[in-house]
């Protein structure tokens, strides 16, 4: 484990017969010669002494090891990419941090600059790893607290020290129709599963573009608004009242299904024109 700068004493145990410097130097030579797919695949290491100790014969200096660059394998996020996407995470010293994405289909890879770093879990990795309704409902309010996010989706959230959650991005706007008013609150109760007793899916259209539809197939959450099938009018919809279905809350053993589901399905990440989507998932009519 190394930061930016660490400072080191190697033991008096003659671990080997070369000077203190060469022993950091092989050191992340070794780490780096494994080839791993996630962890470090280039580091460059500075070691100087800047002090030297002695015990009774044994003279060991005191090394500062700065990092001048790294590059490593990492996961942006970790449970919401069920297959493992990988970022690169590149540092050079004096420059800011980027993380480069690999697995995208694109002719260009993705490039995130990290100016400002906010330790955290994604609040769509939590809420695969189940919480109670309870817990959820806190979480659904401080959302709430917060300017509207022009892009409310679940992995556009944060869970931050003392438990707080936190938007991805403070300053993102908006660039495409995103929920509004009653409808991004309805979003949000959507994505944490405590939906006011009406049942939903998650269901991609023939052009991957992902919509949630009640089980009875009457009401529908598309185009950033909540919608109502009117009956004899074929296939119309209408906006619907909110709050105009009961049912019991019981608690969520499938969230983790369903936002793997909806991640899976993301063409610009796992799928060419050429393949299929994975079955949709059978437990999100149980989710809320």
């Amino acid at each position: 484990a190394m930061a930016r700068v660490t400072y080191v004493v190697l033991p008096c145990t003659g671990i080997s017969d070369m000077a203190d410097v060469d022993i950091i130097k092989k050191a992340a030579w070794t780490i780096v010669a494994a080839k791993r797919n996630m962890g470090a695949s280039f580091l460059d290491v500075e070691a100087q002494p800047v002090a030297t100790f002695s015990y009774k014969g044994c003279v060991r200096d005191l090394l500062k090891v700065t990092v001048r660059k790294v590059i490593r394998g990492v996961r942006f996020k970790w449970c919401y990419y069920p297959m493992g996407t990988k970022y690169d995470l590149i540092y050079r010293i004096g420059e800011p941090v980027t993380l480069v994405l690999r697995s995208v289909v694109s002719s260009a890879p993705k490039v995130k600059n990290i100016r400002k770093w906010t330790p955290s879990i994604n609040m769509a990795d939590v809420l695969g790893w189940g919480m109670t309704r309870s817990t959820r409902q806190v979480m659904f309010y401080d959302m709430l607290r917060q300017p509207s996010c022009p892009d409310p989706a679940i992995q556009n959230w944060l869970l931050t020290g003392g438990g707080k959650v936190q938007r991805i991005d403070a300053n993102q706007q908006p660039q495409f129709s995103f929920p509004e008013g009653p409808d991004y609150i309805e979003f949000l109760k959507l994505s944490m599963c405590i939906g006011d007793g009406v049942k939903w899916k998650q269901v991609f259209n023939t052009q991957g573009v992902l919509y949630h539809i009640t089980k009875d197939g009457k009401m529908k959450f598309a185009n950033a608004k909540l919608l109502r099938l009117q009956s004899g009018a074929g296939d119309q919809w209408k906006p619907a009242q909110y709050r105009d279905a009961a049912a019991t809350h019981p608690e969520c053993p499938d969230c983790n299904t369903c936002v793997m589901h909806a991640f899976k399905m993301a063409k610009m990440v796992f799928h060419t024109p050429a393949t299929r989507p994975p079955p949709e998932c059978d437990a999100c009519y149980e989710c809320q």
